[in-house]
């Protein structure tokens, strides 16, 4: 059988059996089969970057597998995009003397020091400002809060709850004169309102600084934690453009090895990342301008999954804080002075080392300052002073003082004195109808919020209606 070979016109060769035409084969169509490769003939030509030897094609192989690699490794993750772990500072105090803040004789290298780390870190920790009697004194007094709490649950049973006694407003109760004296008028209130002032640059030494808030709240072995976070508006009533500060007073040693005491994300209020995880909470740096209408407007519109649960959200931001926390070796009397914005978590108790026989009850004292500037949040509200008078909504503090009372004491540049003379009528008068109405409303929320929370949360555990707002 002799072979006849076909050229095209591009010199392509094509070779056929004489038989083709016996069988009805058109040479031509064959010809334009060749010239038109199959997909994967197609596939092969350009995968052989290198020739279309087998071993050309076997290293044009292993060089696009590394390109695939090479490109899948520039794909960061989420935790990756949040780049280098920052170098933080060991953990240390300041030894600062209350006597020496009260007569005004703190060294000005030392106070230069503490605003600088302040300001860098988001937290400054001070040893020697609170004394012993002082202590002492508040000790005594908040034995009421803890046997209060002990009478409405005798058996210590309460599901899961971070604190086991959390009283606001401890300058308001009957027999607290010395969280009074410590809150308004003492070496911390001072301290604070310094740091603060100082740390904003647009501040003068009469700009008014006010208690937002006191808090008296006592950890026991219950191993619920609130996971990071920076503070609520149930805990700090101001809009997000005011500035803060929060003075943590340890009324018990907290050693670090039982646990019990708190742990803080250091410059975390400054990190470039803060705004994820404020969306991720919840927090009320989000606040929408007009606050909110209703309990079912503020689920609606609130971002995130609860105040507490950053860890089960956003694991790469709880890995970070985790990665920069500091934790202090707590001594009685030490103060912890950090920004309204400085994320932070309660710390559980180690069960393996807290003896079983022992039920410790870590007490604490949290004070929060603000401006006079600081504006208490429009809408929908759990405040009291609110709840009290609803015209307050809205207003400063400085504001809600001149019309309404003392709701929010002043404590720089000195406390008001007729201020203090009517925070006993508001006590009386006032604080026990919106505490009244405040308890109508939690429980008109917390149903709503166990319905909110079911459907967005992975985890079986349910935040309280305290750390939802």
């Amino acid at each position: 059988m002799k072979r006849i070979h076909v050229y095209t016109n591009q010199a392509n060769e094509v070779s056929q059996d004489s038989e083709s035409s016996e069988s009805g084969a058109d040479p031509v169509f064959e010809s334009k089969l060749e010239r038109n490769p199959s997909r994967i003939e197609q596939w092969i030509g350009r995968l052989a970057l290198l020739g279309d030897s087998p071993a050309a094609l076997c290293l044009s192989s292993l060089f696009l597998l590394l390109s695939l690699t090479i490109s899948f490794r520039t794909v960061r993750t989420p935790y990756e995009k949040l780049g280098p772990v920052p170098v933080i500072d060991p953990t240390y105090f300041f030894d600062i003397r209350g006597d020496d803040v009260l007569n005004n004789r703190v060294e000005t290298l030392l106070e230069d020091q503490l605003l600088a780390a302040y300001r860098k870190d988001g937290v400054v920790a001070v040893r020697g400002l609170v004394g012993g009697t002082m202590v002492e004194r508040l000790t005594q007094e908040s034995d009421v809060f803890i046997n209060d709490q002990l009478e409405q649950r005798p058996s210590r049973s309460r599901g899961s709850t971070q604190f086991f006694t959390a009283k606001h407003g401890a300058i308001f109760r009957n027999d607290t004169a010395s969280f009074l004296q410590l809150a308004l008028n003492s070496s911390v209130s001072i301290l604070a309102a310094n740091i603060l002032r100082k740390s904003n640059p647009t501040w003068t030494d009469t700009t008014n600084i006010r208690m937002l808030r006191d808090i008296f709240l006592s950890k026991d072995k219950d191993p619920y934690i609130c996971g990071y976070h920076v503070d609520d508006l149930g805990f700090w009533p101001a809009t997000p453009e005011s500035d803060g500060i929060n003075a943590w007073v340890a009324l018990n040693d907290m050693p670090i090895e039982l646990g019990g005491g708190f742990a803080l994300a250091i410059g975390s209020h400054a990190a470039a990342w803060r705004h994820d995880a404020y969306l991720a909470t919840g927090a009320s740096a989000n606040l929408p301008p007009g606050g909110y209408l209703d309990a079912n407007d503020m689920l609606e519109k609130r971002s995130g999954a609860g105040t507490c649960n950053l860890k089960e959200v956003a694991p790469h931001l709880h890995r970070r804080m985790e990665e920069t926390k500091r934790v202090y070796d707590i001594k009685q009397g030490d103060v912890i002075f950090h920004t309204r914005w400085l994320f932070h978590r309660t710390v559980a108790f180690n069960q393996t080392l807290v003896p079983r026989s022992d039920d410790p009850i870590y007490r604490r004292y949290s004070i929060r300052y603000a401006p006079g500037s600081a504006v208490i949040p429009p809408g929908y509200s759990t405040e009291l002073s609110v709840l009290s008078n609803g015209e307050n909504a809205g207003r400063t503090t400085d504001e809600v003082a001149a019309m309404d009372g003392p709701w929010y004491p002043k404590v720089w540049p000195t406390v008001d004195e007729s201020e203090l003379a009517v925070l006993g009528t508001l006590a009386r008068e006032k604080l026990p109808i919106a505490e009244e109405r405040r308890q109508a409303r939690m429980k008109e929320i917390a149903p709503l919020i166990k319905s909110k929370v079911k459907h967005k949360r992975r985890t079986s555990q349910t935040p309280s209606s305290e750390e939802y707002l």
